[in-house]
């Protein structure tokens, strides 16, 4: 089991004002699809920012009384809560599979996937965030949010995620303990007999060990993105571009016939 360290923080600042008021009672235990309530437990004690960016650009999108998105909502808006959503849902499924060690860590490369994916999508969702900051401000201005920690955690996964082309890396076992080359050491083990064969154990690391550092990595470096969205989100959340533009859209016809507890992204549609 991964451990966790339980941060004491503070919200003071993520939501002020009347707007703060209406969204402080959104949370995602209680307001969150299945998939963001079921994981919230095991994932907040990193990644409690999520729920901030959430409540201040994404809940606010929904039709009254449901996790449906209303019908027409800004394009940039739902790119945003489309991106953020999918890099939360492939950050759990990571922790899910490091947690249970999943078929003995044999397929890591799978939960490499995971992690590299939630990176990938975090750094399209600042995209989508710039575009809705430039467009709520005057003079226009870009809000500087900074991924390079971001890039970096991804780069690091990416070394042991392997591509459709590639073969699955080699692994090793001492005992209970599977274990992979070093990152420094990775070219060096490309082939199967290498592994096998002729491997120095000083080369070798738990695959565990690796896969916590890069989760811990990862999901310190979205702390630190989200940190800085809501920081800029403050700035802009009460000009007028800024609510039109999140109020945009009409309820759906639909939306009593979707099931409540269903994926943001799996919506069931009933034909009654």
């Amino acid at each position: 089991m991964l451990e966790t360290d339980r941060h004491q923080h503070s919200k003071a600042g993520a939501l002020s004002g009347t707007q703060a008021g209406a969204k402080a009672e959104l949370t995602i235990r209680a307001n969150g699809d299945d998939i963001e309530r079921s994981n919230w437990d095991r994932l907040e004690s990193y990644v409690h920012r999520y729920e901030e960016v959430w409540r201040a650009l994404v809940a606010p999108l929904r039709a009254p009384n449901s996790i449906l998105f209303r019908d027409g909502i800004d394009k940039d808006f739902e790119e945003f809560a489309m991106c953020h959503y999918t890099s939360y849902v492939n950050l759990a499924r990571a922790l899910n599979k490091i947690d249970c060690r999943q078929d003995d860590l044999k397929f890591a490369h799978e939960i490499w996937a995971n992690m590299q994916h939630s990176a990938e999508v975090a750094i399209k969702s600042v995209g989508a965030f710039k575009q809705i900051y430039l467009a709520c401000t005057l003079p226009r201005r870009d809000p500087k949010i900074n991924t390079t920690r971001l890039e970096a955690a991804k780069g690091a996964v990416k070394k042991y995620r392997n591509t459709l082309h590639d073969p699955i890396v080699a692994t090793a076992k001492h005992g209970e303990v599977r274990l992979l080359p070093k990152p420094e050491r990775l070219d060096q083990y490309h082939r199967w007999t290498s592994v096998m064969y002729h491997r120095r154990e000083e080369d070798f690391v738990p695959v565990d060990e690796l896969l916590s550092s890069h989760f811990r990595s990862l999901a310190s470096a979205l702390q630190g993105v989200w940190g800085e969205i809501v920081e800029r989100c403050n700035e802009i959340m009460f000009t007028a571009e800024f609510r039109n533009r999140q109020d945009s859209g009409t309820t759906p016809t639909l939306a009593s016939t979707v099931s409540s507890v269903g994926a943001s992204g799996s919506i069931i549609v009933s034909h009654e």
